[in-house]
């Protein structure tokens, strides 16, 4: 057995250091590697519009175009010719390698139901990029989520005693609901919104400013960080690609979107996707699928 394995591994070597050989090996990985970056260029290009199934992916996300989805919100800022940037790094990736281009073209940033909680880090760098000039929505119907994101920022201690045992948002009873306030002044022309959450906020410091109530409480409330705002909202499921379209909800969030992008003449809108698990992965296949990079790689391995 021994003889055998060690013939074995002497053939071997001398194929492998047999000129042909190399240059049949060489031609099979040129070869894999053309018919992977074909397969996967093809994937991108002609069945990009294959209808997926509703729900395959996770809820409140851009990517969803099932019932829980928000890409109807996408969608509608872009026939409104809203340049959409997603984020699908930590916040603190994304601002470093993106450091000039980022802060030399702010927007908004929309955060709509995160699956995961902020931590403090990531409440640091939100309020870093406010001061820059950024406004930052937040949607939740969760209560612990914008306390958790409130008590992690840096100046929570002069008002965390008002929150009360950590709870800032009430339950209603009524879904169907008017706008009464509106600190805005861009939602005079709605009727009735459909607001499935049933959450209000019930109280807040005085540096966070009621921006919008409804006949059930406080609806909205914003607060000025340097050159930006932190903007929360009580509710985010009227953003669904389900809800959106019942009573006035698209109006309602195209004029709430509207109304803290208008100081951005580049009308660019970042969604947050890093916390509903998107993640982007820096692979070989990653690059062969990049459009820019395919061909590039293409042209190396040909020539």
């Amino acid at each position: 057995m021994r003889v055998n394995v060690r013939k074995f591994f002497q053939t071997f070597r001398k194929s492998f250091l047999n000129k042909k050989a190399i240059d049949l090996f060489i031609r099979f990985i040129l070869f894999f590697i053309i018919i992977v970056s074909l397969l996967l260029i093809f994937q991108k290009n002609f069945l990009k519009n294959k209808k997926r199934k509703p729900d395959t992916f996770p809820n409140m996300t851009v990517y969803n175009d099932g019932s829980s989805g928000t890409m109807a919100v996408k969608e509608l800022l872009e026939s409104f010719d809203y340049k959409i940037e997603k984020i699908m790094e930590p916040l603190s990736s994304y601002k470093m390698a993106k450091k000039k281009s980022f802060f030399d073209n702010p927007g908004l940033l929309l955060i709509i139901e995160p699956q995961y909680y902020f931590k403090s880090k990531d409440v640091k760098i939100l309020e870093e990029i406010a001061e820059k000039g950024f406004n930052i929505i937040i949607f939740s119907d969760y209560g612990s989520k914008v306390n958790s994101f409130v008590d992690a920022s840096a100046d929570v201690n002069s008002y965390s005693y008002i929150l009360g045992n950590s709870k800032i948002y009430k339950d209603v009873s009524t879904d169907i609901t008017s706008v009464v306030y509106d600190r805005t002044k861009k939602l005079s022309m709605l009727n009735n919104l459909y607001l499935n959450g049933k959450k209000r906020i019930v109280k807040q410091d005085k540096e966070w400013k009621q921006i919008i109530m409804d006949n059930e409480g406080i609806l909205a409330i914003e607060k000025n960080i340097g050159e930006g705002k932190i903007v929360i909202v009580s509710e985010s499921d009227f953003l669904s690609n389900w809800n959106i379209r019942k009573e006035d909800n698209a109006l309602f969030a195209y004029q709430l979107i509207s109304y803290y992008s208008g100081k951005f003449n580049d009308k660019i809108v970042y969604f947050e996707e890093y916390h509903h698990g998107f993640h982007k992965k820096f692979t070989f296949l990653y690059f062969i699928a990049k459009k820019e990079y395919s061909a590039l790689i293409l042209q190396v391995t040909l020539f």
